[in-house]
């Protein structure tokens, strides 16, 4: 036998055996003691070579949502095919928190059958989660698309239909331009102090200037009950199906796009804006007379040829290489404000959907004029930075001819702004020269 040798000594036969050779019985019993024995150590040496090696990858789950009848980890696991370019836009949609037409007409199918036994709405699953922009990195942007993009209009109320209706019995037969006004839901004393300063021009959107505020939903709910209050008093707010996030910017300009094409595509000019911008419209609507927005100009205002994008992850602005890896933007005006033509909305309208989603509405509304050859145009007035108005002759100089749009100023100080107008507390400013010839382009 293999393992006699192993009890082959005398002194071992006797001890155990009686001096007589191992029988096939004793051979076992001795395998099973030193199985019995060495037992423990395999189990703790497996279990230190497991431990030592490298640990998996973290799988994101979320990426593979859209594979049907799996759920968590485990669609990671059994997902084999790579996800298709249509997967990808939806999946970054769903992660930036933005929902498709199709799916909030869906959302509304089954709100009757969605009812308990007291009457009350079961829990929905919770929407995907909004992500803030310096968390954006495990999120992948799609360069190109076709019909992926969709922003759902909300549900309009007669007077918000009516915002740009004309009255022929009066000077506002024509809207020279209408203000789209970004705003966050709960910065009430922003609003308020927009229409006591620079939208007094409208006359409560009853003259040649008309103006919405663009609002999403508020993260709390006593803010929707002031916010109801105001709707119904002031009659000027546009509220988005969605909650208000800071990147949802792009979702309020193309549903405030959208609004112009269907209920205001007979105005002259669109100003997008935000609410705590100074907007000196006398000087504006002068220049606008003198130098219009024409062709192959799209949008204006205070334009750059190229930026790059902010790779810094502590940045409000960041923008990681997984969302846009080329080194440079299109040109694009910035977002404080800038103008733009009804004709020009309806065509970035059109080309929307075949633009995937961006954070940032002025470089989204680039990337739109890029892929329908549209360029951008300086407006001299228009100001990217906060002019100083330590002293009386600043605030002057803030109503003066040469400034047009500035962003930056608390209620408080738009209102010492407007409190200068009037009463000769203000040098009268020379008219500015009309030019010649177009301003220079932003490219």
């Amino acid at each position: 036998m293999t393992v006699y040798p192993l009890f082959h000594s005398a002194g071992f036969r006797r001890r155990t055996y009686g001096g007589r050779p191992p029988s096939l019985s004793d051979l076992a019993v001795t395998f099973t003691v030193i199985c019995v024995l060495a037992l423990p150590g395999y189990l703790w040496l497996n279990k230190f070579f497991m431990t030592s090696k490298p640990a998996a990858p973290d799988v994101d789950s979320e990426a593979y949502d859209h594979l049907p009848g799996m759920a968590g980890e485990r669609r990671a696991r059994e997902a084999i095919k790579p996800p298709s370019p249509e997967e990808v836009i939806g999946n970054f949609q769903r992660r930036m928190g933005i929902r498709s037409e199709q799916a909030a007409r869906a959302r509304n199918l089954n709100t009757k059958n969605n009812m308990n036994q007291r009457g009350r709405q079961k829990p929905r699953n919770k929407p995907g989660r909004i992500l803030k922009l310096n968390t954006l990195e495990e999120v992948k942007r799609p360069m190109k698309c076709t019909n992926c993009t969709h922003f759902p209009f909300p549900k309009l109320s007669k007077e918000i239909k009516n915002v740009c209706r004309v009255n022929e019995r009066d000077n506002s037969s024509v809207v020279e331009l209408v203000v789209l006004i970004a705003s966050q839901p709960e910065n009430f004393q922003g609003r308020l102090a927009l229409r006591q300063t620079w939208l007094q021009i409208s006359k409560r959107n009853k003259s040649k200037v008309r103006y919405l505020f663009l609002v999403g939903k508020p993260a709390k709910g006593p803010d929707q009950k002031k916010l109801e209050v105001e709707k119904k008093k002031h009659r000027d707010i546009l509220q988005t199906t969605s909650q208000d996030a800071f990147n949802k910017q792009t979702e309020k300009m193309m549903i405030g796009l959208k609004w112009v094409t269907r209920h205001c595509r007979h105005a002259r000019h669109v100003l997008k804006t935000e609410d705590d911008v100074w907007v000196n419209v006398p000087a504006l609507l002068n220049w606008l007379k003198a130098q219009p927005l024409r062709q192959p100009f799209g949008v204006g205002g205070f334009c750059a040829p190229s930026n790059t994008p902010d790779r810094n992850p502590l940045s409000k602005y960041f923008i990681p290489k997984s969302i846009y890896p080329q080194e440079f933007y299109p040109p694009f005006c910035n977002a404080p404000g800038y103008l733009l033509t009804p004709h020009t909305a309806r065509q970035v309208e059109r080309m929307s959907k075949d633009v995937p989603y961006f954070p940032f509405d002025d470089v989204y509304l680039g990337f739109c004029l890029q892929a329908i050859r549209m360029q951008v145009q300086r407006v001299p007035g228009f100001s990217n930075d906060k002019m100083a108005m330590k002293t009386d002759s600043d605030k002057c100089r803030l109503l003066g001819k040469s400034v047009l749009l500035t962003h930056g100023y608390t209620p408080t100080e738009l209102r010492s702004i407007w409190s200068m107008r009037g009463g000769g507390k203000c040098p009268r400013n020379k008219r500015p020269s009309a030019g010649k010839g177009p301003p220079a382009s932003g490219r």
